[in-house]
Parts: structure tokens; sequence; C-alpha cells
């Protein structure tokens, strides 16, 4: 007895091994691929992906072993690939539909083969019911070629959907803002397609690693930002809510990952309370030392050109300088741009 194929949202799906069989999929395939090509597609492309489901990726290269036995060309996911993610990729590659084969949230002993438009969208009923009427009867009625005849001809290609969608993606989230607050967040896919995603899309910010070798966010609360002066601490809270702010003295006998000292002034002689305050080393000492893993030490230029009238000054202005002779310059992405194309000394 003929196994009636019968297609509901946006395709058909089954219990694996029951009906949900390679034949019966090779079926869909051919009744896809018949009515693509009475929408004069032959010879464009169609994307093929799949979920983690037991064989997805087996279901998956017999669909397109047909397809491409039938005059079509497919790009087919290299790994399960998120449903979003193979609709993007309809679009990214130009292609006439796709293939999906998944069975969404049905029981884990299902499968399914869904289909998309040219928009990477839902075909609408009258389509799904056309390629219903076109599936054939036997499996002996369907074209097809063995993948890897195809993938020697060109006609099968095998690709990373991931690669343009999150590029995509990069241009409508600031995914690097994400990176560097410094969350920690756990995830549960469940075995699902998702499985890798976050963590490949969110990973890479900003993290520290300490002495015992374990790596760490960073986070807003990992920093300290010192200040000489109290007018500067106050004008910092007031810009950095939520920031642990304070004159040197605050922050005896504490450390953080990254330490942030600002030497607020633009000039030695507009130092309040002179030289000896602002360039102490003491002072600059207890400050730079409360960093873990590494001091910024924010200043003008012109702190260290410093016009000195006594032995005493030259002593603490050589000493001052010495954290610019070991230091490395840190260039914020905005000021990255501006220089991009130029030389940076």
């Amino acid at each position: 007895m003929v196994y009636k194929i019968g297609f509901g949202t946006d395709g058909w799906r089954g219990v694996i091994a029951e009906d949900y069989t390679f034949d019966n999929v090779r079926r869909a395939a051919q009744g896809f691929a018949s009515y693509l090509l009475e929408q004069n597609k032959h010879g464009q492309w169609v994307v093929v992906g799949h979920d983690k489901r037991f064989a997805s990726e087996h279901f998956a290269a017999a669909a397109a072993e047909v397809l491409a036995g039938n005059g079509l060309n497919v790009y087919l996911t290299d790994g399960a690939t998120p449903t979003p993610v193979i609709a993007f990729a309809v679009v990214d590659k130009k292609a006439c539909g796709a293939v999906n084969i998944t069975a969404s949230h049905n029981p884990p002993s299902d499968n399914g083969f869904k289909v998309r438009d040219e928009h990477g969208s839902a075909i609408d009923p009258e389509g799904l019911k056309r390629i219903e009427a076109l599936i054939p009867d036997s499996v002996e009625e369907v074209k097809q070629i063995a993948l890897s005849s195809g993938i020697q001809e060109g006609k099968i290609v095998m690709f990373d959907a991931s690669e343009s969608y999150i590029v995509n993606l990069q241009k409508l989230v600031d995914l690097q803002e994400i990176k560097d607050a410094g969350f920690t967040v756990m995830v549960d896919t469940m075995w699902g397609n998702g499985a890798g995603w976050l963590s490949e899309i969110l990973g890479g910010g900003a993290t520290w690693v300490n002495r015992e070798g374990v790596e760490a966010p960073i986070g807003l609360e990992e920093i300290l930002i010192i200040a000489p002066y109290n007018a500067q601490v106050f004008e910092l809270q007031e810009r950095i809510p939520g920031a642990r702010v304070g004159i040197v003295d605050k922050f005896q006998g504490r450390e953080a990952p990254i330490v942030i000292y600002s030497m607020t002034t633009s000039s030695h002689s507009d130092a309040p309370r002179g030289m000896e305050f602002l360039y102490s080393a003491n002072r600059l000492n207890v400050a730079t030392s409360r960093a873990k893993c590494i001091c910024v030490v924010v200043a003008s230029p012109r702190l260290f050109e410093a016009e000195c009238r006594t032995p005493r000054q030259m002593q603490l202005a050589n000493a001052f300088c010495r954290y610019l002779e070991l230091a490395a310059p840190i260039y914020s992405r905005a000021s990255c741009k501006l220089l991009e194309g130029r030389q940076i000394d």
C-alpha cells in the first residue's frame, strides 16, 4: 500500500523509520523539485539544511541528491543549522527555495520535510497542495544522482550558513557591546539546533585570566577608577553611574582586574596642590598596584613635559615618565577608525 505524504504547516512530518523513511523523503523531494521546475526554476539554486535529529544530515543529503537529479543546483549546509539561518541563506544565496529537514517542536521520534520559497518564507497553502499533488507514488519515479557525483560536478555545494548570517547580524546588533558587557549567561539548548550558536556569536568578549589560570568576564564591577582629586571623582561618578570611583585612599588594600587612573589635569602648572601631590610616586604606586591584570593611566601628553625648576621636581617628573616608557598605548575603536589607513607610531 502506497503511503500518502500529506503536507501540513510548511511541509510534512512523520515518525522516523515508520513513515518517515529515506524513500519517502526522496518522494517528497521529487514533488518539490517538480513544483520548482513548473515555476521555471531549472538550473537555479536551492538551499538544503537540517537539524540535530536522528539521521537528519543523511535525510538532507538524500533530498539534495533528488533536487540535483532534477536539474537544480543545491547549497547543502555542512552541519545542523537553525531554521532562521536557512531562511536567510535563501535570500543571501539568491536561491529559489529551500528544504529544511526538521520537525520543529514535534517529539524526537519524528522528523520533517519543510519547504521555503525564494524569500525564505513559507509557501502559500495552494503551493503546498500543488507540491503534495506532484509527489510520485513510487520511489522508482524519483530522479536522483549520487551525493559524491553532485559535489564533484558542482551541482551540490557544501557550505557554512553561519558566516554570512553572523556578518549580517553584526549590521543589525552591536555584538561587541554585548560581548564586552561582562554578562555571565547560562544557556541550555536542550540538544536543539541552536547549540553552540550563542557562544560563537557572543564569545570572545572582554575577559581576564587570574594567577590560577581561571578566565572570567570583565564587567563594570571588575574596574576601579581612581583620581587624585575629589572634584574629578564626583564628576566621574555622575557620568558613570554604578562605577567604583574614588581617590587613592578609598581603595587602600583593595584590588580589581583593571584599574584606570585619571591624572585629571592638563598640565603640571594646572595641578591643584602642585607637582608634589600630583606626581607623588607613593600615590601613583598605590593606585597602579591595585590592578591585578592591567592598569590604564589616562594623562595629557603635556604632563610628561613638565618644566621642572628644582631637583625635586625633576625627580618626580622622571619617575612619572618611567610609566610612559613601560606602557603600551591603547586605542579605542573610535580612534582606530579615525586612524584607519594611517601608520600608528
